[in-house]
């Protein structure tokens, strides 16, 4: 078997140290025998989107879609950050490369260092029937899952496990995969 490809998803690629980020998950790829491919390969340096155009970002932000599709496509599984991402929930590009490698049949394990339930990372309150709600009254989903239902059913469904607390063993949760033939 040739060393299987692991799609890195995540907002790591947004971060200050996005390089070193990178280089050590490409690592602790390497050093189990698989290639990491990064969304950050895909991504264009911020001073040709500064002096770009409107059209011309849209065109770049479309080619950027199409390279992590692509990505995701011909890897052998993913791996995604999960952390909070400016607000409670993660990343929204990272769940979209999750929900569509999972619905591609893909090997799918998810990490994040932060692991509180979402109900205790949203701002809410409790009513009389112990119900949450937002500042705005809608109500807070409160399954004692990370997020979302659909999220967190995808990740139990296809790996057997909520959301690793470090990147390592989600890697080795997706390489397991791989390894075992999951999905059928």
């Amino acid at each position: 078997m040739s060393e299987p490809t692991i799609y890195l998803a995540g907002p790591s690629l947004y971060a200050p140290d996005a390089r070193a980020i990178t280089a050590y998950m490409q690592n602790a790829c390497k050093q189990r025998g698989a290639i990491g491919i990064a969304p950050s390969e895909n991504m264009l340096p911020p001073s040709v989107l500064a002096s770009a155009s409107s059209a011309s970002k849209q065109q770049m932000g479309g080619g950027i879609f199409r390279l992590t599709r692509l990505a995701i496509d011909h890897a052998d599984g993913v791996v995604a950050s999960l952390e909070p991402f400016r607000g409670s929930s993660p990343d929204v590009n990272t769940v979209w490369a999750l929900a569509y490698a999972f619905a591609k049949d893909k090997p799918i394990a998810a990490w994040s260092p932060i692991v509180n339930l979402y109900r205790q990372r949203v701002p809410c309150t409790s009513d009389e029937q112990g119900l949450y709600h937002d500042e705005d009254g809608f109500l807070v989903e409160d399954f004692d899952f990370f997020d979302g239902t659909s999220l967190i059913g995808s990740l139990r469904e296809r790996s057997g496990h909520d959301v690793f607390d470090d990147f390592a063993h989600a890697l080795q949760c997706v390489l397991d995969q791989i390894r075992n033939g999951v999905p059928a």
